[in-house]
């Protein structure tokens, strides 16, 4: 971003200039800038709601989910991915993100950092690490049936995957509804 330190005010640029909804303290930041003059800084418990919108659903189609990421610390605990602070963006259905398709949550794994990708029925977990006090990039791909995680361009996990991504609760940023972040 390209806003002031400690500026909190969010705007969708792209085409569909979907409302945004800061929640807790997500602020921008120039303490650890990777283009422009700022960053978003996402403390624990804080995030970016977009409102929901149908045209935001995955469903059965090809999709891909990227972000630049900057670690700070390592989860110690052992909570599954909803409860989880590591979140870097989700979205789920009315039910709480449980059953197939009604979750999409791209997260790090607590005590290891690995890039996970949550589908509300299982979780899969990349063999890559994502480095602590280090911009790295990551992905989640689905494309002609095949789920990929990346981590800085590196391939670290395929399967097969046709769940229909139905989750439609509106995308959070930095966070999720249900999961607190803790990172760049």
């Amino acid at each position: 971003s390209n806003n002031k330190d400690g500026e909190v005010e969010f705007k969708d640029t792209s085409i569909k200039e979907l409302p945004l909804e800061r929640v807790g303290n997500a602020h921008h930041s120039t303490e650890k800038t990777l283009f422009g003059r700022s960053t978003i800084h996402f403390p624990v418990g804080t995030r970016i709601d977009l409102e929901p919108s149908e045209e935001l659903r995955i469903g059965t189609g090809e999709f891909t989910i990227d972000a630049w990421v900057y670690v700070t610390n390592t989860r110690t605990g052992t909570n599954p991915p909803s409860h989880s602070n590591r979140a870097i963006v989700g979205t789920f259905s009315g039910n709480g993100g449980r059953g197939a398709g009604h979750a999409c949550f791209l997260f790090l794994q607590n005590k290891t950092n690995q890039l996970c990708f949550w589908d509300g029925v299982q979780q899969r977990t990349g063999n890559l690490v994502v480095e602590q006090n280090k911009w790295t990039h990551v992905a989640v791909s689905r494309r002609s049936g095949v789920l990929r995680l990346f981590v800085d361009g590196q391939h670290a996990f395929s399967a097969n995957h046709s769940v229909n991504m139905m989750g439609h609760a509106g995308w959070s940023v930095g966070g999720a509804r249900t999961i607190n972040p803790s990172a760049y």
